[in-house]
């Protein structure tokens, strides 16, 4: 006998993960590379920031990127509305 609570448990699952697809390609995501100098060591530090943007041109793929999966639009307009930060570090 199949088990009811078991079988909603997965609908829902499944359509959560189904909506969830959708929610993440309703923005385009910028990408910029900055470099600073880290004085006390003379050396470089590199970052990446990945950010929403308006911008269609110029995607290019990151199927070698840790935390990106897709197209990203480099060098991408800024948004005007104001977004959460999230800071990602090793």
């Amino acid at each position: 006998m199949i088990n009811i609570n078991k079988m909603i448990q997965r609908v829902l699952l499944g359509l959560i993960l189904f909506m969830s697809s959708y929610s993440s390609a309703q923005t385009l995501i910028g990408q910029r590379t900055l470099r600073f100098t880290d004085s006390t060591r003379n050396r470089p530090v590199v970052t990446e920031l990945w950010y929403p943007t308006t911008d269609t041109l110029k995607t290019s793929d990151h199927e070698d990127s840790p935390f990106i999966r897709g197209y990203t639009v480099r060098n991408g307009s800024f948004p005007a509305t104001k977004y959460p930060l999230i800071m990602i570090s090793h």
